[in-house]
């Protein structure tokens, strides 16, 4: 992590370890050719001068009666440097001020005497961020104020690089330094690098044509606006036609800081013509918190109407509703590299409390619960094997969820064998298994079997169905960005039948 400081560890370990042997051989050159061949560290001596006194007796229960050698002699000093280089104390020397064999009817223990100078303790005065040319230094500062002050320590250096992760345009390129600077206090120097700030994904699907309906095209696109002033704020723009009579519009704004505080907030709007049936508003808004290291807790307002049309008022009984509601949202991102992971888990939540008045029911009271996730396992090199998981419900607290409560299904990104948004119910959930061959860091191939599930809110033995789907499917990284379809088929699905969806994401 510190490279000035690691190469003058080195050489001190490279000295030592010299010493050691040295005096090994000069031991075994004085016995007769039969001293034995067994040698093994005894009572192992440190004689320290820092603050806080290095665990000689954790250090004798490890190493004591181990058998010398390269390996262990290098983890033996690894282990006494390690105390004072994580309380901050960067410059240590150790030394071996003697060796002391001594031999046993059981074979000849050595039994060292070193020496371990902690040196200064350095504290991190300031962070220089090298790299960054469209990134305000406010979000730099922000970022970096906690670690101010504080010793250095490499599990605290890393826990505060990690932080960067979940800025899509940084990437911290190499290993961090602690540098002096003329006014003579230490510096953290990080280098970083900037990527497309920008994304753009879009799926087009085609439905082919069966019995007496005729094919048509599905599609959806999502713009995501990143580092917005060069503070990390973000825009994101959804877009969705999941079937010919059906439309989504999603506008979602992200801000990472409140003022100086550590608090995030954020903003979405949602409509949906649902089979021009009714009219679905979504507002929520949330104050949000960073508490790990690739997590956050959001709390949410909510507030939802909904507008049935003429034909949902005659054909469906719909009438107009509103919802108001408090939730709390959290997730957890520990993959490996989320675009094409190798590792790693995902979890989100999400569940809103809310009361809710009906022209036709009254007040009632809500609770809606969603969860997602993905597990990702490297089965062997190149191969791994993907889960994703979805679930989404509603309940009232008298009547049953109506049609414009249902959630909605199947497509491209569940089940791939379907069109888009055929399956819904008051409760659904769905499962991609995915047993993937990576082609490079963008790219794979994939084999799919999709499990859906949905609970309809009225009685009889068909309420809960388990549709499926299987397939094939390609990512290739291109010029034009990452290129993706999906070949899914469906109950009674031929080759004639089977559903295309064709993917395209990419950075400007």
């Amino acid at each position: 992590m510190l490279s000035r400081m690691n190469k003058r560890v080195i050489r001190l370990i490279w000295r030592a370890g010299l010493s050691i042997c040295v005096s090994i051989h000069i031991y075994a050159a004085t016995e007769p050719y039969n001293a034995p061949a067994n040698i093994r560290f005894g009572v192992i001596s440190v004689l320290s001068t820092g603050e806080i006194n290095t665990d000689s007796l954790s250090i004798n229960a490890h190493f004591g009666a181990q058998v010398v050698s390269v390996n262990s002699y290098k983890e033996l000093t690894s282990n006494l440097l390690a105390l004072p280089l994580e309380n901050g104390y960067l410059y240590p020397i150790l030394s071996l001020r003697a060796v002391n064999p001594l031999t046993t009817p059981e074979g000849v223990t050595l039994n060292p005497v070193f020496g371990l100078e902690w040196g200064e303790r350095v504290t991190i005065d300031t962070v220089i961020f090298e790299g960054a040319e469209r990134t305000a230094p406010e979000l730099f500062r922000l970022e970096s104020r906690n670690l101010l002050g504080q010793a250095v320590n490499p599990k605290i250096i890393s826990a505060f690089l990690s932080n960067f992760s979940r800025y899509s345009f940084l990437k911290v390129q190499s290993q961090t330094e602690v540098v002096k600077t003329r006014e003579g206090k230490y510096g953290l120097l990080v280098r970083v690098a900037e990527h497309s700030t920008n994304e753009f994904s879009g799926v087009v699907g085609y439905v082919p044509p069966k019995s007496d309906v005729d094919g048509y095209f599905t599609g959806e696109v999502k713009i995501n606006l990143n580092n917005i002033s060069g503070r990390g704020r973000s825009l994101n723009i959804y877009w969705a036609k999941p079937n010919r009579l059906s439309q989504q519009v999603d506008l979602k704004y992200f801000e990472p800081w409140i003022l100086t505080t550590d608090y995030s907030a954020e903003g979405e709007f949602r409509q949906i013509l649902r089979d021009t049936l009714v009219v679905i508003r979504e507002f929520d808004a949330g104050i949000g918190h960073r508490f790990f290291r690739k997590g956050s807790v959001t709390m949410n307002f909510n507030y939802e109407t909904t507008l049935p049309t003429p034909g949902g008022r005659q054909l469906l009984g719909l009438t107009d509703l509103t919802v108001r509601g408090l939730g709390l949202k959290g997730s957890y991102d520990g993959r490996d590299y989320p675009v094409n992971p190798t590792g790693g888990i995902l979890i989100a939540g999400n569940s809103y409390f809310g009361r809710r008045f009906d022209q036709s029911t009254g007040r009632l009271w809500q609770y809606q619960f969603e969860t997602n996730g993905e597990f990702v396992y490297l089965l062997r090199p190149k191969l791994v094997a993907a889960c994703d998981w979805n679930y989404k419900a509603k309940w009232l607290s008298e009547s049953a969820p109506v049609y414009s409560d249902w959630y909605w299904f199947g497509g491209a990104r569940s089940l791939r064998g379907y069109p888009n948004e055929l399956f819904g119910g008051r409760e659904i959930a769905w499962l991609n298994n995915e047993l993937r061959w990576l082609i490079g860091k963008n790219g794979r191939a994939h084999f799919f079997f999709d499990q859906g599930y949905y609970r309809l809110p009225v009685p009889g033995p068909d309420r809960r169905n388990y549709p499926n789907s299987y397939g094939i499917g390609l990512r290739l990284n291109s010029r034009m960005g990452i290129i993706g379809i999906d070949y899914g088929f469906g109950r009674g699905d031929t080759f004639s039948t089977a559903k295309i969806h064709v993917f395209l994401e990419s950075s400007f």
